[in-house]
């Protein structure tokens, strides 16, 4: 669990900006909750959505309003 943490962590600090304390704390809430909400990209590349119908999540995908249908 530490790992995941401190992995959630550092990206939160690089690419939010927040200071690593922050981010940490952050990260911490995080992982305590066990679950927390996030918006996946690019999943009609590859075998991406098949990917994300195996792993087990609440909600569904929804098409971006500025994605072209493919």
């Amino acid at each position: 669990m530490k790992t995941t943490v401190m992995t959630i962590a550092n990206r939160l600090h690089y690419t939010q900006g927040l200071s690593q304390s922050q981010a940490l704390k952050a990260a911490w809430q995080m992982v305590k909750q066990g679950k927390f909400y996030t918006k996946v990209r690019g999943v009609t590349f590859g075998n991406r959505q098949k990917a994300l119908a195996l792993k087990s999540f609440t909600g569904g995908l929804y098409r971006g309003k500025n994605s072209r249908q493919v």
